[in-house]
């Protein structure tokens, strides 16, 4: 694929710039000796091009062609300028770009061409000149922005020097993560059952995705993205939106390609209708056209990606006013169908779903069994927002009725079977019944950070969740998984602790006895919520400064750590959850 590079400077007062465009520093070192010399005798390199004098092969070093396999190029750019004693002067700005206008994956199926040829197009020089000359022309406008940006929260004397910090720097997987933006070719027009999707912002964007992590090669994975989608909600919103369309069409699609499945060692289709797919693809095969490339276990049933999905819905719906009357409209069809393919998943008729006893979620070597409080709490709270979207968007009251009841029961049952009077029981039917899961509120967490405001109440006319319930189950929380032995309060939350003494991690699953990083700030953003902001900065200051300043994984945050500082999976999606801790905080606050 044709790649081109370019380096240039902006010269600033009383300077001259001098360059090289070409040489190869293996097979001419003389030529490369020569530039060294000259940058350092003089401040500036030889003069190109070359005079009648030099060599013939010196004469043909720029020629404009294309590397071979195994050659290495170079290329000098030089700004010199006289800076007078006590003095300083603005000398030069430089500018490093690239153009690989198009794209294929490693299985050469479809050719792509990346996002920015939509402006930046003809010959391959021509482009990244243009591309140059751009960067150089809005560079001031590009410096002021990120100075409001970081301002906007360096200013706020609310927030911890730490999570100021934490927020910015967190970030850096938003680009280190395989990303990548492509045009988007003929997904922007593809055609919903009732129609071609009315939303603009989908053909806008294009085609967006990033790695679940450096070491698990598979794109927007979406059990995961949920919780790191707070980053682009709150900083590239058109871009959660078009990540949610691309979702919304895998799972209308459908692919009868047998699977191998590791874990249950069975073949079945790739990717059936109206089951979210657990990822966009890998990278290394046809991503978007072949998604599901989890292998380890068939996705199909798993009872968290459907909920979350809807519940991700409700969020944009709710907090994106400027896009969610169109948005509304094409996602409702798509949240139907993912509902009512969950239904068959209760199995008893008390309007919830139920865990198989595999590790059927996120928590993929964590089996529930039964009524668990994390997936039960999941259809929970989309049952809640199903229903308020429907009585918004379907012009059949009855349709939305429906789910306000099954709303009412499923709450009942939730209370009635899981309600400890400490916590939520984490399942009714496994060896895990009595453990305490930080996570187990993740839905009512979805649709608490959805309201717009701090008093906002959690659904249509009443809480959720009785808030004194939540309350008391985040304190629970804090005290067996956070200051629990091992973590003694400063490493964050086990992802499951002991609610017996002596406190400590759970260790009769791997998931359990490590701290999810990303998880950690999903409930301490939670506590927040609920009023606990000393337990909310505590827990999740700890999580920080373990990872950044104890383990030294600055811009690599893993997914997972242990007490006894292991980790697992350097460089990871999750993390990114912490701008919903900022978000929080806002709220809290005002």
């Amino acid at each position: 694929m044709a790649c081109t590079y370019g380096v240039a400077a902006m010269p600033g007062d009383n300077s001259s710039v001098t360059i090289w465009p070409r040489f190869d520093p293996s097979t001419n070192p003389s030529l490369a000796n020569r530039l060294w010399s000259s940058l350092i005798n003089t401040g500036r390199l030889i003069k190109w091009p070359p005079t009648a004098a030099s060599s013939e092969s010196e004469a043909k070093l720029f020629a404009g062609t294309a590397t071979k396999s195994g050659e290495e190029v170079a290329t000098a750019v030089c700004v010199s300028s006289r800076v007078p004693a006590r003095s300083s002067v603005d000398s030069a700005k430089f500018c490093l770009a690239w153009h690989l206008p198009n794209v294929r994956f490693r299985s050469g199926e479809q050719l792509y061409t990346r996002r920015h040829t939509r402006w930046f197009n003809g010959s391959q020089s021509e482009a990244t000149i243009a591309l140059i000359r751009y960067s150089f022309n809005r560079l001031p406008n590009w410096l002021e922005s990120i100075s409001n940006w970081h301002n906007s929260v360096l200013n706020d004397s609310r927030l911890p020097d730490w999570f100021k910090s934490a927020v910015f720097n967190e970030s850096y997987y938003l680009s280190d993560s395989g990303s990548i933006w492509l045009d988007g070719g003929d997904t922007n027009d593809w055609h919903s059952q009732d129609g071609r999707w009315r939303c603009p912002v989908k053909a806008e964007m294009g085609l967006f995705a990033y790695l679940e992590g450096h070491e698990y090669r598979m794109f927007s994975t979406y059990d995961v993205h949920t919780y790191a989608s707070w980053a682009f909600l709150e900083n590239f919103p058109k871009l959660q939106i078009a990540i949610q369309y691309d979702f919304a069409k895998a799972a209308v699609d459908e692919d009868q390609t047998k699977v191998h499945w590791l874990v249950t060692n069975v073949r079945t289709g790739r990717n059936q209708r109206m089951c979210l797919p657990h990822d966009l693809g890998d990278p290394e095969d046809e991503p978007f056209i072949r998604v599901n490339s989890y292998i380890m276990m068939c996705s199909d049933d798993w009872r968290d990606l459907n909920p979350k999905f809807v519940l991700s819905v409700y969020r944009d719906w709710k907090l994106l006013p400027e896009h969610n009357t169109e948005y509304l409209a094409d996602m409702m069809p798509i949240v139907e169908g993912l509902m009512r393919r969950c239904l068959q998943w209760d199995t008893d008729n008390d309007g919830l779903v139920e865990n198989t006893g595999y590790a059927d979620q996120t928590y993929d070597a964590w089996p529930m069994t039964g009524v668990s409080a994390y997936c039960a709490g999941l259809w929970l709270a989309a049952l809640r927002a199903t229903a308020e979207m429907s009585a918004v968007a379907s012009a059949d009251r009855a349709s939305a009725n429906e789910w306000r009841l099954l709303a009412d029961k499923a709450r009942a049952s939730y209370l009635d079977k899981l309600w400890t009077g400490q916590q939520f029981r984490f399942d009714t039917g496994g060896r895990f019944n009595d453990t305490v899961m930080s996570d187990q509120l993740f839905g009512y967490w979805m649709l608490k950070t959805s309201q717009q405001d701090q008093a906002a109440t959690v659904g249509e006319q009443d809480p959720l969740l009785p808030e004194q319930f939540v309350r008391v189950t985040m304190e629970t929380v804090y005290r067996c998984n956070c200051l629990a032995q091992g973590f003694n309060g400063q490493m964050g939350l086990f992802n499951g602790g002991r609610l017996k003494n002596p406190l400590g991690p759970e260790l009769r699953s791997i998931q359990a006895e490590e701290s999810w990083i990303g998880v950690s700030y999903g409930v301490a953003s939670l506590m927040l919520e609920s009023g606990l902001a000393e337990q909310a900065w505590s827990c999740a200051a700890g999580t920080y400064e373990t990872v950044w300043n104890d383990f030294g994984l600055a811009y690599q945050t893993p997914e997972a750590i242990f007490s006894d500082r292991r980790f697992r999976s350097l460089g990871y999606m999750r993390p990114l959850c912490v701008w919903a801790l900022l978000r929080s905080a806002r709220k809290s606050s005002s």
